[in-house]
This record gives structure tokens, C-alpha cells and sequence, in this order.
């Protein structure tokens, strides 16, 4: 029988033991882990830009296919640029490679954010890291945007968690196929993300090129795929203006307002424009087109404020008060209701003289 003394000190002598052995193992393969991570990361930026790659391969493909890394703010200014080898090559900042997009949607408008631009038949392709929110743990990927920073030419999903043959499916080739094609911005250069539609994309409302289909049985997985394109993809369309030379792409923010004020000042422009085009034509037209213009307002007036209406009551008040002794004007008296009574009053008048005849006769 052993002692408890010497059981506590075996047992604290293989915990220490252990716990140095598992310590010695992780820092002789922390190099070999970060290798792993890093050359899995250069396969999704590759895949998302159409390229297929292995362990092997990967890290050759990645050097022949990025020209450069960007960081960028969230203003859309290129805080710095790096080569594929991880060379500075112009600004300040951190590598793009290195940057967790997880942190920098946690740091918002004061986070610095990837990007990464490819080469690929002779073409350039504009590769942005996205994160988000699945149903079990977080959700990942890459997607590819053309030179006009709307349409995309392939994404790369992963997951930690998601159930297999449901969620877990946003990793296969079936679901981020679709992907290429679609496009971010409607045709008024609104920014409209992608949406993964349930039911298939024949149930979205709107245009078809902003919606794929969701995966059948996973549908908080699909909405978070959604939810991480939208809220990923706002924080770079600054930099999509700045490269598209298009003042259209500003006024992609209306979820929030912005291109709402945007119309709101076109429209009082062009009536403040009309006030000025009105000032403008004075001067440009000096004292030789006002003298004309108010001889021709003087004259027009003339007649218009001598029509018919206007002088009619003139005449006919004068004449009224002349025509009253006069007999011959009686036929204008009835046209008023006041002078037909004194008429029957003046007929019995003349009844008078005919008495006197009647004297003379007797």
C-alpha cells in the first residue's frame, strides 16, 4: 500500500510531465500549423478566383496569380500595398494576408479592410475576404468582383460547424457555381448585395442576376450567407466608387440614406437653376432690350386694359344722367328696373290739360 504523500507526488509529477510534453508539441508545431492555415487560405483565394489548386501547389499558384495585396480603410483609401511574397511595396499598415476580417467588422468604420488583385487570362479580378454567422459557428469565404466592381466572377465558401449535407453544403461546387454572374448593384447603381433565396431563385421579387438558390433544408445557414455578403460587402463600396470613377456607385448606399439626399438635392437644383437662368438673362440683355421690352409691355397693356368690359360702364354711366330729361332715350330707362314706374306716373299728367278743354266746351 502506498501512502497518499506518495500519490500526490506522482500524480503531480506526470501532470507536469504531461502538461510539458503537450506545451513542447504545440510550439514545435505552431510553424507547421501556421504554414497549414496560411496554405488553406491561398486555396480559397485562388478557388474564389476560378484557380484549383492542392497543398503542394498552392503557395506558387498564389505568387503567380496576386499581383498585389491591398489595406484599405473604410473610406476607401489604399492605407498600403503588398506583393504576394509579403513585400511593402508603397503606404503604411498591416498586410493585407494577415488582416482577420472578423476583426475588421468588429472595428467598423475604423477597421482596415483586404483586398486582393488577381490576375487570370489576362484579366484582373478583385478578390474580398467575407465573414459572417452560420447556424452551429462562424462562416467564411471569398468572392471575386470584374473590373467594374459589380459583377461576380466566382466565391469560395467554408464553414466550421454546419451540419453535413445540409448547412455544410455552402462549401461545395453546387452552391457557389450559381455565384458567378450575379451582380451587387442594380441597373441604378443601388447597392442590392445577393440574396440566397429559399425556394429558389423563380421566389425573389426582384431581378433574378441578384439572387441563387438556397441550400433545401438549410435555411439559417443560407440567410447567414446572405447576411455576410450584405454586411461584408458595404464596408467596400467606398473603394468600388474610387475605382470606378462612377459618382453612380455613391449613391449605391440608400439603404442608409445617403443617395436619398443625393435626389433629394437634384431635384431643387434645377429650380434654383431657374432662378439664376431668369437673373442671368437681364444682364446679358443690358438697357437695349429693357427699353424695347417696356415699350412693348406698354403698348400691349394698352389694349388689353381698354377692352370692351372696361369702357362700357364709362358711356353708359353718362349717359344716363343726361338721357333722363330727354323723352327720346325713354326705351334705355327700361332696361333698368327703377325707371319704368316714373313712366305710368308722367302718362296721367297729360290727363290734366284735357280738362281745361272740357271747360271750354261747356
Amino acid at each position: 500500500m502506498f501512502s497518499n504523500k506518495y500519490i500526490y507526488i506522482y500524480t503531480t509529477i506526470m501532470v507536469v510531465a504531461v502538461a510539458a510534453l503537450l506545451a513542447l508539441a504545440a510550439t514545435l508545431l505552431k510553424p507547421f500549423q501556421e504554414r497549414n492555415a496560411k496554405v488553406e487560405t491561398m486555396q480559397n483565394i485562388l478557388k474564389a478566383a476560378g484557380i484549383a489548386s492542392t497543398a503542394e501547389d498552392a503557395e506558387v499558384l498564389y505568387a503567380g496569380c496576386i499581383r498585389e495585396e491591398l489595406t484599405i480603410d473604410a473610406a476607401g483609401e489604399v492605407l498600403a500595398r503588398y506583393g504576394s511574397d509579403g513585400s511593402l511595396l508603397s503606404g503604411s499598415g498591416i498586410r493585407a494576408f494577415d488582416i482577420s476580417m472578423k476583426n475588421a467588422l468588429e472595428a467598423g468604420g475604423n477597421g482596415a479592410f483586404p483586398v486582393f488583385v488577381c490576375r487570370k487570362d489576362g484579366e484582373d479580378g478583385y478578390i474580398v475576404p467575407l465573414y459572417g454567422k452560420g447556424l452551429w459557428g462562424p462562416i467564411w469565404g471569398y468572392i471575386t468582383f470584374a473590373t467594374d466592381m459589380n459583377t461576380v466572377l466566382g466565391v469560395s465558401f467554408s464553414h466550421q460547424g454546419e451540419t453535413p449535407g445540409l448547412g455544410a453544403e455552402i462549401a461545395g461546387d453546387a452552391f457557389q457555381q450559381p455565384f458567378a454572374g450575379k451582380r451587387i448593384f442594380d441597373a441604378q447603381q443601388r447597392f442590392t448585395s445577393i440574396t440566397v433565396q429559399k425556394g429558389g431563385v423563380k421566389n425573389y421579387k426582384g431581378d433574378p442576376v441578384h439572387a441563387v438558390d438556397a441550400i433545401s433544408g438549410g435555411t439559417i445557414t443560407s440567410t447567414g450567407v446572405s447576411d455576410m455578403l450584405r454586411d461584408c460587402l458595404t464596408y467596400y463600396i467606398p473603394y468600388f466608387n474610387r475605382m470606378q470613377g462612377d459618382s453612380a456607385l455613391s449613391a449605391a448606399m440608400s439603404d442608409d440614406g445617403s443617395r436619398m439626399a443625393e435626389t433629394v438635392e437634384a431635384k431643387p437644383e434645377p429650380v434654383v437653376s431657374e432662378q439664376p437662368r431668369r437673373t442671368v438673362r437681364q444682364p446679358e440683355e443690358p438697357v437695349q432690350q429693357k427699353e424695347p421690352v417696356v415699350e412693348q409691355m406698354e403698348s400691349q397693356p394698352v389694349p388689353e386694359s381698354v377692352p370692351a368690359p372696361e369702357p362700357a360702364p364709362e358711356p353708359m354711366a353718362e349717359p344716363v344722367v343726361p338721357e333722363q330729361p330727354v323723352a327720346p332715350e325713354t326705351p334705355e330707362t327700361p332696361e333698368t328696373p327703377v325707371q319704368p314706374e316714373p313712366q305710368p306716373v308722367q302718362p296721367e299728367q297729360p290727363a290734366e290739360p284735357a280738362q281745361p278743354e272740357r271747360q271750354e266746351a261747356e
